[in-house]
């Protein structure tokens, strides 16, 4: 499977990707799970730039909204795809570390230790737009190899997505250390968001609760 067009075909479709382990996840996260650490630069609601997603189709939209939830955020990523709507709602925390921005998610109601943690590199450029980046699986499973980090790979790839199970079993501690020393996220941003305006905010909830359940999709009391 060539990932890095893959990136760019669906939205919801790489999103559900991600959380059905066909991308790497660690036993601890890299960010504080606190709200002193929690980068609020990313609350609020944010579009797909479709002159990024070139191959997805006319009328197809998506849209990141990121609220407040206790020391992180409810994530919900809403999609419309070929006429279809439908939503992933996350739960995640986002800290800058040493000039770079970590953003650690999960399933809305998963066991945690489970799960572990998925990860994401984000970057909030001049241009007002939020840029994400996937860590690189390939990437991981050499360093795996090679002793710098602890985890472990499954033997066999995935039948449906041609990649192997990586899980990071390191502290964050060492995560940390590895991180300032390795770049371990692909050259290729999963996507890129633009903030709308605080107006359009309610607008998605509304059709987000409409359409699904969810921690982002409850109605305002």
């Amino acid at each position: 499977m060539n990932l890095t067009r893959s990136l760019k075909v669906g939205l919801l479709f790489v999103l559900t990707a991600c959380m059905q382990g066909c991308f790497p996840s660690f036993d601890h996260p890299v960010v504080e799970l606190s709200s002193a650490a929690r980068d609020d630069r990313l609350l609020g609601l944010w579009e797909a730039d479709m002159d990024y997603f070139k191959d997805m189709e006319k009328g197809d939209c998506g849209f990141l909204l990121f609220l407040p939830c206790d020391a992180g955020y409810c994530i919900t990523m809403y999609t419309v795809e070929k006429g279809r709507g439908d939503a992933i709602h996350l739960t995640g925390y986002a800290q800058v570390i040493d000039a770079t921005g970590y953003l650690n998610y999960q399933y809305y109601e998963v066991d945690s230790q489970e799960e572990g943690h998925h990860l994401l590199r984000y970057q909030l450029p001049a241009d007002g737009s939020l840029v994400l980046n996937l860590v690189d699986n390939k990437k991981l499973e050499e360093a795996i190899a090679a002793g710098t980090i602890e985890g472990t790979v499954s033997e066999e790839p995935d039948a449906f997505w041609s990649v192997k199970d990586v899980r990071v079993s390191s502290s964050r501690e060492e995560l940390l250390k590895f991180l300032k020393e390795h770049d371990i996220f692909t050259s290729q941003p999963f996507g890129v968001f633009r903030q709308t305006p605080d107006a359009m905010v309610e607008k998605v909830k509304k059709a987000l609760w409409e359409t699904s359940a969810g921690p982002a999709a409850e109605p305002a009391k």
